[in-house]
């Protein structure tokens, strides 16, 4: 890099999309380093790097500079990047604060809105990137990532929360992101992306939590269907009001009516949490839009039914009935 010996870059939470975004990185004009309390994970990677499993039949091993459980014998870094789960935003920034600077840009790449309200607490403005990777990713084991990505278009997106921000080293970070077959782009129309992004995640994520089913019986029971449209035109009221202006029926016919392929029979993460007892993103998920509905004069009863009952479910785990 022109000005700078190596970029210096630091994931916070180094599960299988921080291990994507190593991949991406991987160069020797950047410095990886990945922090993540899953000791057995950065032992792997310490000593073998990242396997990567491409689900199309490929393998690759990324090497990163340093995986630790801790950030303690880090400098301060040029790249912050963010990609636990939101829950756990603040406390992953807050105990790694020693490796953010004057000049440190520290990026939300995480599921969701909300993470960038958290990063502003700690954080200035001109400071914060946000956005978003287009990866399917899950870790088979210690080191071993199995992953899905279309080498043919844009995986990851990221922008500037403020125009203030130091265009030049954002400018580096959209280069350093794509030095291998993911590709990184980035965008001043991110917050936007973002709220498309949700869109999905608010129809399926929660609504399959809390009914216990997949993809495949979410968009095909009557009942389910009925409850999913009204989380969507709740969506649309909101967005319109930021002024997006989604066409909510494209993305109905899209993600729902006419989704028999893509969103054939899958079982959404925050199902898969909450099968394993496990916490959920729910506020940053369809909580997100109920915050955004009451700041702007609106009411989403349908998507604060959908949070307060994924909420009640995730404080009750030991107190469930078996079905």
């Amino acid at each position: 890099m022109k000005g700078r010996d190596k970029l210096k870059i630091t994931i916070l939470g180094a599960g299988a999309m921080g291990c994507m975004l190593a991949k991406a990185i991987e160069s020797p004009d950047n410095e990886i380093n990945l922090v993540d309390p899953y000791e057995a994970h950065m032992e792997k990677i310490r000593k073998d790097g990242i396997r990567i499993i491409d689900r199309t039949g490929g393998e690759s091993t990324v090497k990163v500079t340093s995986a630790s459980t801790s950030s303690q014998d880090l400098e301060v870094q040029d790249v912050v990047v963010i990609l636990v789960k939101g829950y756990d935003t603040e406390k992953i920034l807050t105990e790694n604060m020693n490796i953010v600077g004057d000049h440190t840009v520290v990026m939300t790449l995480q599921n969701g809105i909300g993470n960038v309200d958290i990063l502003k607490k700690y954080i200035k403005e001109e400071n914060i990137a946000q956005g978003i990777m287009f990866i399917s990713a899950s870790i088979e084991a210690p080191g071993v990532i199995s992953a899905g990505y279309d080498s043919d278009k844009i995986n990851v997106i990221f922008g500037a929360i403020n125009e203030n921000h130091d265009d030049k080293l954002f400018h580096e970070i959209e280069k350093a992101f794509s030095m291998n077959d993911i590709k990184t782009e980035l965008n001043p129309d991110v917050d936007r992306i973002m709220w498309r992004k949700l869109y999905i995640n608010a129809i399926y994520n929660l609504p399959c939590a809390v009914m216990h089913l997949s993809t495949k019986y979410t968009r095909t029971d009557e009942n389910s269907v009925a409850i999913l449209k009204a989380i969507s035109d709740e969506f649309i009221a909101v967005t319109d009001k930021l002024g997006y202006n989604f066409d909510g029926d494209k993305l109905f016919r899209k993600y729902v009516t006419d989704a028999f392929e893509e969103y054939g029979d899958i079982l959404p993460s925050a199902a898969q949490d909450t099968q394993k007892h496990r916490k959920t993103e729910a506020e940053f998920l369809n909580g997100a839009i109920v915050r955004q509905a009451k700041k702007l004069g609106l009411e989403a009863p349908v998507n604060e039914t959908i949070y307060r009952l994924a909420m009640v479910q995730m404080n009750n785990y030991d107190n469930m009935f078996s079905l």
